[in-house]
């Protein structure tokens, strides 16, 4: 694996038209340490982070999308070091993903019944009967557009299930969490719920597949290609 690494950053320098020497000079990465990476001795890095932080240096003064190479480091590592890549535990993936829902939820209640409050000129306060028909309806005045307890209740949130039938690394963004990656193997599965939207970079379209609120669907491409952003929403219901 570290050797398929090192024969495609070469290949992509090589087509660029620039030397070791050159690239060194340009990105400030020392010379032995891409030598070492084109040679395959990732052993002889300083470390995962310290590679991952070349291979975009690289890329980016090649001008070339570093997804495959990031994918194959993870690989490597996933293999050399398993402990350094464990992947999440169920309660971030699960529970952090709900606790910005809520969060979100409480915000919106409160930001509409301030506005709410703000509305009301003194001397026009709202009938018992009014407040009473609203109430029953879950919907108050909505004059900015944000949405009331009734609407938010009735939005269904993203349950997905990512089942592996090929080995694939993933990179896992829901809404506004923070994103985390994991090496999915055969047989392996990843339950993940979003209140708007998932984003998926995914090193091997062909080896996962998708059930998205009891919807199956997958393969979301051919097997070896990287998908970089691969946005799941209500509209895949």
């Amino acid at each position: 694996m570290s050797q398929e690494l090192g024969d495609y950053i070469r290949r992509l320098r090589e087509e660029s038209g620039v030397s070791r020497k050159d690239l060194a000079e340009t990105t400030r990465i020392r010379l032995r340490y891409i030598e070492a990476l084109e040679e395959g001795h990732i052993d002889d890095l300083p470390g995962v982070a310290f590679v991952r932080g070349f291979i975009r240096t690289i890329f980016s003064e090649l001008g070339e999308n570093p997804d495959r190479a990031l994918y194959l480091v993870e690989d490597y590592y996933h293999e050399e070091e398993p402990d350094e890549l464990e992947t999440v535990p169920v309660s971030r993936r699960i529970f952090l993903p709900l606790a910005v829902a809520t969060a979100v939820l409480v915000i919106l209640l409160a930001g509409s019944l301030f506005l709410r409050k703000c509305g009301t000129r003194k001397g026009e306060e709202p009938s018992p009967d009014e407040i009473a028909g609203k109430a029953a309806s879950n919907t108050f005045s909505n004059e900015a557009g944000i949405q009331t307890i009734g609407e938010l209740e009735g939005l269904e949130d993203l349950n997905l299930i990512i089942q592996a039938i090929d080995k694939t690394w993933l990179r896992i963004k829901t809404d506004s969490s923070d994103s985390w990656e994991t090496t999915m193997r055969p047989g392996d599965e990843v339950r993940l719920r979003a209140s708007d939207r998932i984003n998926l970079l995914i090193g091997n379209a062909g080896g996962i597949l998708f059930d998205l609120n009891g919807k199956q669907f997958g393969p979301p491409g051919s097997k070896g290609q990287v998908l970089s952003n691969y946005v799941i929403t209500r509209d895949n219901l």
